[in-house]
């Protein structure tokens, strides 16, 4: 039984999360995505995946020279991560109109 669980770990740990990693970090690469935004919020669609996330949701926007980061406010405080090459003028002002009011608030 020691020997088989040895098995498994050194199988888990060396080969199948490896490989299962590097899948997943090269599909991430290959994602592409659209960003709408409207006086309402932000509408992000990945596939068949849609949300829309309110202005009031985003505690804090960072603008950077190849993205933007937007923190969702706690207590799930992920942070969404848009890159801003091709990214229409109309999507970039809203956001940054965005973090405008975020900083008075």
């Amino acid at each position: 039984m020691n020997l088989s669980l040895q098995g498994v770990y050194y199988y888990a740990c060396y080969f199948a999360f490896p490989n299962a990693f590097a899948r997943r970090m090269a599909d991430l690469m290959a994602r592409t995505g659209e960003v709408e935004t409207s006086l309402e919020g932000i509408r992000i669609v990945s596939g068949p995946n849609a949300a829309l996330l309110t202005w009031m949701m985003f505690k804090y926007i960072w603008f950077y020279d190849d993205f933007v980061l937007m923190a969702v406010k706690p207590p799930m405080f992920p942070v969404i991560f848009i890159p801003t090459d091709e990214m229409t003028p109309e999507v970039r002002r809203d956001i940054e109109a965005a973090s405008q009011r975020r900083s008075i608030t």
